[in-house]
This record gives structure tokens, sequence and C-alpha cells, in this order.
């Protein structure tokens, strides 16, 4: 596609605005009670269709001792209605990226070197995604109950945040070392 959103009443148009409406409604407010804070895009990628597009959102931080703790969520470039979280440390001091310095409020996860995938199904890179089947079409309660699922997750992501050697994981996360 080109990147723009279908019209409404074509496929999956509906069930985007299903899964941003329990997005908005479960997940949000989950990330605000652990203290993580919404930080729009900057002008320039706010222009971008494609990071507005995955990254509906922007990035939510909270401030830890060596940086910030930053979580985006992730939504599939494909249109489906599916998602992952992209989660790091992002440094105090920021980073120096292949073009350039790169300051901490400006930083996205997949520029750094290390970062953590949370998945429905890790091993198998299986994204969060709409439960519909071949006959029937996602209601939005099904978006809620995945919504919900994924902030249930939400202390498993902090805790591995907060463990850099990576002792425990499970089954939803994935290291990234690039």
């Amino acid at each position: 596609m080109n990147g723009r959103m279908p019209p409404a009443g074509q496929h999956g148009w509906n069930e985007r605005q299903m899964l941003m409406s329990a997005l908005r409604t479960i997940l949000l407010p989950a990330l605000a009670i652990r203290g993580f804070s919404a930080v729009p895009p900057d002008p320039e990628d706010a222009r971008s269709s494609e990071i507005r597009h995955a990254f509906p959102f922007g990035r939510f931080r909270r401030l830890c001792s060596s940086g910030f703790e930053q979580i985006e969520i992730q939504l599939d470039k494909r249109e489906r209605t599916a998602l992952r979280l992209n989660a790091a440390v992002v440094p105090r001091e920021g980073i120096t990226h292949s073009v350039g310095p790169v300051a901490c409020e400006d930083v996205w996860i997949h520029y750094l070197d290390r970062f953590i995938e949370l998945y429905r199904f890790a091993p198998l890179c299986l994204w969060f995604a709409s439960p519909r089947s071949l006959r029937s079409k996602a209601t939005q309660q099904d978006f809620e109950v995945m919504a919900r699922k994924i902030a249930e997750l939400l202390p498993v992501l902090e805790q591995a945040l907060g463990d850099p050697a990576g002792g425990r994981w499970n089954l939803h996360l994935r290291r990234v070392r690039a």
C-alpha cells in the first residue's frame, strides 16, 4: 500500500479503529499507571507517514537511573491489526547512530544495539493480532481482551528492562542484539 489507511468501509479499517480504541482505553492507561509518559514524535518524524502508521502513539518514557526506560507500541506495517511492543533503556547521554549523534529524547528503540520485543509468542515472533478467523470477524471485545493481555504482560517487560544481563525470560520476550 501507499502508506495511507484504506477508506472507511474497506476491509481492515473498522478493525484498526477497534484496535486503536482498545489500546487507548486499556493499554495506554496501564502504561501511565506504571509511570510512563507519552512522548509524541518530533516534527520531522510526525511528517513521516510510515512512522505515523507504525507508531501512532509515539513513544512512552519514564526516568530511570541510567536514562529513560522507553516503550513503543509498533503496529504492523502490512495493514493487519497486529502489534508488538519494543522496549529498551535509552542512555541519558543519547547515542551515536550511523547518521551522527542522537539526543536521548530523539531516540527510537530500533536505533539501539540492544532492545527487547514483546510478542504473543516470541520464539516464532508472532505479533499480538486480531483473533478473526475465516468464519468470523474480530469484535471490539476481542481487541479489548488482547489489550488486557498485553497490559498484564507489562510487569514482565519492566522486569526485563531492569535485567540487562538477560537472566529471566519467558515465551513473550525476545532480546534483540544488532
